[in-house]
């Protein structure tokens, strides 16, 4: 991780103190619950036809990642890491015993499909993304020792 991102990461830090400053913890948690609420709110507007559709891009997104991740390591790039977090993340949202949606408002499936989208988004970025002498970019997900 190259400086900027160290200092992306303080810059985060220092943001989430303000925020957490002028609103508290508490105050905090109610705004990420009213945003919790609000988006199951309007996944439950979709309907079941929606909801099955939803359900459908989540599944062949979560697919497309790891054939995209396949490409990846063809290319000799490091997937291991990305492709076993987002994997348990999404079986975590939608196949945990006991973790279904209470009254079938979709609002699992709608994590697990934005999940698989902006995972499949980095990982085309990652393999179109070369340097100019054609060599990848460095990866994410692997540690500076090795």
């Amino acid at each position: 991780m190259g400086r900027s991102g160290i200092w992306a990461i303080w810059a985060t830090g220092a943001v989430l103190a303000l925020l957490l400053i002028l609103i508290g913890p508490a105050g905090l948690g109610t705004m990420l619950a009213g945003w919790a609420e609000a988006m199951r709110q309007i996944v439950s507007g979709l309907g079941p036809t929606s909801l099955s559709v939803l359900r459908a891009f989540a599944i062949a997104l979560i697919v497309v990642f790891v054939g995209l991740c396949g490409l990846a390591s063809r290319d000799r790039l490091r997937v291991g890491r990305p492709l076993f977090m987002v994997g348990l993340v999404f079986v975590l949202l939608v196949a945990v015993p006991g973790g279904s949606d209470e009254g079938g408002d979709g609002l699992r499936w709608a994590g697990a499909f934005l999940l698989a989208l902006i995972a499949s988004l980095g990982m085309t970025a990652r393999l179109l993304g070369r340097r100019r002498d054609g060599r990848p970019l460095p990866d994410p997900f692997r540690d500076d020792r090795g």
